[in-house]
């Protein structure tokens, strides 16, 4: 079982003794592996979820989880660095008007003091994967000489467009870039849509 330094998790298994899903501790701490930013005013608005009411069903990359709220599947990223937490935070919402970003839906605390700090947040979870797997599907499609992996050219177009609208909305509201845009950090919805991802610095 892979999991960060001082994360503390309860194992859930079935009859057969294997590991059906895990669920967070409302005890989970970090043991000075990082400091966990305070809930700022600036993102006061955003409803708040404990950690404890989440139950992480697997593991999507490095820092973020799959996990299920209230019956339904959304993507967790972890806080790892507070400042990085809060300045991707607070990115995304300035550019969550654009069709191509994934804004934060709550923020996810520990829930056991009065100062609740941030332990990550909470977005819609994109069933289409990343555009760097799916180029990575058309190139094995084609080394093997399988059938291939269309792109429709308007597609293509619209995903240029959709990029471009949100360098441009960073440019203008002066949103820090990110300087990591990648296949890797593009991310499909499941209808032909992208949405860029880690805005972390």
């Amino acid at each position: 079982l892979r999991c960060n330094p001082g994360t503390r998790i309860h194992l859930i298994t079935d009859d057969d003794g294997t590991t059906r899903h895990k669920i967070y501790s409302h005890t989970e701490i970090s043991n000075g592996f990082t400091a966990l930013p305070d809930v700022s005013e600036s993102l006061a608005t955003l409803p708040k979820v404990s950690v404890g009411d989440l139950t992480r069903l697997e593991e999507i990359a490095y820092a973020v989880d799959l996990v299920d709220w209230s019956g339904s599947k959304y993507a967790f990223k972890k806080t790892l660095n507070a400042s990085s937490t809060i300045q991707e935070i607070s990115s995304l919402l300035a550019l969550s008007d654009c069709e191509a970003i994934n804004p934060p839906v709550a923020l996810v605390v520990d829930g056991a003091n009065e100062i609740t700090r941030i332990r990550g947040f909470l977005s819609r979870f994109l069933v289409g994967g990343t555009l760097g797997a799916l180029l990575e599907r058309r190139e094995a499609q084609r080394n093997i000489g399988g059938p291939q992996v269309s792109i429709p050219w308007r597609t293509k177009v619209n995903w240029v467009l959709s990029l471009t609208r949100v360098l441009l909305a960073m440019k203008t509201r002066g949103v820090l870039p990110n300087g990591d845009i990648k296949p890797d950090n593009i991310m499909l919805d499941g209808r032909g849509r992208i949405r860029l991802i880690d805005f972390a610095p």
